[in-house]
């Protein structure tokens, strides 16, 4: 009677360390499926990150020389204006993401757009000032995000 008991619980000591076994490797599989879902998913994000990040750096570094120009300066030249106005039309074609940086860019474009004789340097320059800014910002939260998930690696 003992030996059968003894039989009786190696079977189920051997079917625990199946089913535990079993699970583990379940476990593992999902495991990778989910790490190959992710890195899917950051393949398709990362363009679209570096796309954003070089359109940011590209207004501020225009944004930036814009500034420099209007520095001392006793009026908007009608070149700087156009500029202006025409990197506003450009990014409005090229955000797709809902960003809110159109509310600082209507800015300059609205001091960009007036008369000559209504443009002003206080308010180019303060439109200047508020999109360098936030493009300062946004690259700075990219900068962090690259790090974090460079972090998570």
């Amino acid at each position: 009677m003992d030996s059968k008991r003894r039989v009786e619980q190696i079977k189920v000591t051997q079917v625990e360390e199946e089913t535990r076994q079993e699970r583990e490797v379940k476990e593992r599989i999902r495991n990778m499926k989910i790490e190959a879902a992710r890195r899917e998913a950051e393949e398709a994000v990362s363009p679209i990150k570096e796309g954003l990040s070089q359109l940011t750096a590209k207004i501020f570094e225009a944004a930036s020389e814009m500034s420099e120009k209007l520095k001392g300066a006793n009026f908007v030249s009608g070149s700087l204006a156009k500029r202006a106005r025409q990197m506003c039309q450009w990014y409005q074609l090229m955000n797709f993401t809902g960003d809110t940086s159109p509310k600082t860019l209507d800015k300059l474009q609205n001091a960009a757009g007036r008369e000559v004789k209504q443009r002003t340097t206080q308010e180019m320059q303060s439109a200047l000032s508020d999109l360098i800014r936030l493009t300062s910002v946004q690259s700075k939260k990219l900068l962090d995000e690259d790090r974090l998930s460079a972090l998570e690696l």
